[in-house]
Formats: structure tokens, C-alpha cells, sequence
């Protein structure tokens, strides 16, 4: 309670006694004199009383607010854990899937380097080891992240710059884009001609460093443009590998991505977006369908177009363009 109130309230009490006592001395104005000092001074001890309880009621409410906060704290760091090793539970169960396929196929036979879907472990001692394709040439390099995870990438130093990591290109019509979500989840393609990096490749890459993503595009007129994103994520399988962000575009293609942040991915056995139709279906490829897409590059390569409405597609640029090269590309974001 404050000092000054306090100091106030006994001065207060102390002259109207005073002045009570001086009544004293005329018996005829005692009572009247008694009945003023305690009209004057209940009320205030009163407030005093209820003061005093409001002020403890609000002392046990602040602890009590910090205590949730404390306890609110622990979940969400114990969330963020728990999310963590239910990743890296779906990336062991991917690696399971690709040994057993590898087996399968011949025991006796190595992985094929410059297949997209290959995926190993390998244990590494520390975090420095963690690698990129900023120090690499061009060709297919083995990348390593989450300290444990391993595979082979398809680095680009001579496209635009040093230092790409190809996820995602289109060359001809010789593979299908038309997939199902294993597929997509692991990747498919040869790294050398058309193929995609996979789901959780991309997001172990994105969730490790900050990245910004090329989109090079090359029409069937031989015009090539291009747009630069500044921050480019996705989330993991938990949440359907939502495009989490794509920062702020640059270039001469324009933007037809920022409408798709915020989704799902897609195949057209799991559909994630917004339309009451299955998008992925209808327009023959995975993707980060909204309802259903500003831009599609997974969309089908068409070598002699009759029929542009389910090809690649990039709306901002043209929406009846033909695109005969496709290549998306992510780089780590050096400070």
C-alpha cells in the first residue's frame, strides 16, 4: 500500500482523536464529537482492510500467472523436441524404405549415385560437417545434413553463380512428374536429367540454414527469364511439408509463388489444398496447390502442345507459355 495514503490515514486518525479529546472538557458536545471522529475514520479503515486483502489477492494472481508462464515455457521447448525426434524418426523410416528397396532390387549392388531418391546414414562427429554446395563445381556431390543424413545433390556453379543446389529440373518429357506422395516424400528422377530432390531432403536442407531459391525458366521461343526469393522454407512430413516461406522476389519472371505460402503439398493420393476438387489430380502433378495454383513447374513437359491447360506452368510470366527448360535451385544465405 502506499506510504504516503498510510501517513496520511494516521494523521488523520491522530487529530480527529485529538480533537474527540478536547470534546471531553464540554460533556454536552462529547457525543456529538465521538459519533464525528467515527463517522470519519470507519470508512477509511475499512478501505484499509479491503485494501489489503485486494492487495494479496493480487500478490497470489501474479504468482500464479508466472508459474503457467514457467510451465508454458517448458511444453513449448518440450514440443520443439519432441517435434525434432518425430523427424528425424520419418527420416530413419525413410532410410529403412530405401535400404529395404536397394535389397530388393540386388543385394549385391550400390546405390546409384545420381538416383534422387537415395538416402543412407552416416554418422558425423560434429556439426562443421554439415555441407552445401557453396565450395563445390559443378556435378553430383554427396550432402550432408542433420548430422546424420546423406545423399547425392546436384550442384550448379555455372547456371547463374556459384554455390546452387538443383531441387527441381525439367529438360524433356522423358520423366514423369505425375506422382504419388512416396514418391514426391523421397524423390525421383536421374540428378544429371530431370528429376526432384524430395520433400524431406528439401526440408532437412531448409530447417538446417536459411536459403533463397532461383527459379530459372526457358520458354519454347528461346526467352529466358528468372525470379530470385530471398527466404526460402518448408515444414516436415507432420505437417504435410506446408511451404512455410519464400521471402521477397527479384527478377524478370515476377512472382507466382507467394500465393502458394501457407500450403500443403500435394499429390493426387494426398490432397492438402484448398479447392473442393483434388488439384493435384486434375492438373497431373505434386505441388503446393492453392486453388489451385498461380505457378505449377511440376506440372506436364509437353514436347508438342495441344493442350497447354495441364502444363508448366508460371501465370506471372505468361499463362499460355510453353516452357521447354525448368530448373529451381537453393543456396545457404551467407551473413
Amino acid at each position: 500500500m502506499n506510504l504516503k495514503f498510510v501517513s496520511f490515514l494516521l494523521i488523520l486518525v491522530h487529530n480527529c482523536y485529538a480533537f474527540d479529546l478536547q470534546c471531553t472538557n464540554d460533556k454536552a458536545t462529547e457525543n456529538q464529537c465521538s459519533l464525528y471522529c467515527y463517522q470519519v475514520v470507519k470508512p477509511l479503515l475499512q478501505f484499509v482492510t479491503g485494501a489489503q486483502e485486494k492487495e494479496l489477492e493480487f500478490f497470489k494472481l501474479t504468482e500464479t500467472i508466472r508459474k503457467l508462464n514457467e510451465d508454458k515455457a517448458a511444453l513449448e521447448k518440450k514440443n520443439k523436441e519432441l517435434e525434432l525426434q518425430r523427424e528425424l524418426l520419418i527420416s530413419c523410416k525413410l532410410n529403412m524404405e530405401n535400404l529395404k528397396a536397394n535389397q530388393c532390387t540386388d543385394a549385391t549392388e550400390k546405390p546409384d549415385p545420381k538416383n534422387a531418391n537415395t538416402f543412407s546414414v552416416k554418422v558425423q562427429e560434429d556439426n562443421s560437417n554439415m555441407s552445401s554446395c557453396l565450395d563445390k563445381k559443378t556435378g553430383i556431390h554427396e550432402m550432408t545434413v542433420s548430422n546424420v543424413q546423406t545423399f547425392p545433390v546436384s550442384c550448379d556453379s555455372k547456371l547463374v553463380g556459384s554455390g546452387w543446389t538443383v531441387i527441381q529440373r525439367r529438360k524433356d518429357a522423358s520423366e514423369s512428374f505425375n506422382r504419388g506422395w512416396t514418391d514426391y516424400r523421397r524423390g525421383f528422377g536421374n540428378l544429371e536429367n530431370n528429376f526432384f530432390i524430395g520433400l524431406e531432403k528439401l526440408y532437412l536442407l531448409t530447417s538446417q540454414k536459411q536459403h533463397e531459391l532461383y527459379i530459372y525458366l526457358k520458354s519454347s521461343d528461346n526467352e529466358v527469364r528468372h525470379v530470385k526469393y530471398s527466404l526460402f522454407k518448408i515444414a516436415g512430413e507432420s505437417e504435410n511439408y506446408k511451404l512455410l516461406s519464400v521471402g521477397n522476389p527479384s527478377g524478370n519472371a515476377d512472382d507466382s509463388m507467394a500465393v502458394h505460402v501457407g500450403m500443403m503439398f500435394s499429390t493426387y493420393d494426398r490432397d492438402n489444398d484448398k479447392s473442393g476438387d483434388n488439384c493435384a489430380s486434375d492438373w497431373n502433378s505434386g505441388w503446393w496447390f492453392n486453388s489451385c495454383f498461380h505457378g505449377n513447374l511440376n506440372g506436364i513437359y509437353k514436347d508438342n502442345v495441344t493442350n497447354l491447360k495441364n502444363g508448366i506452368k508460371w501465370n506471372s510470366w505468361d499463362t499460355e507459355k510453353e516452357f521447354t527448360f525448368v530448373q529451381m535451385m537453393i543456396r545457404p544465405i551467407v551473413n
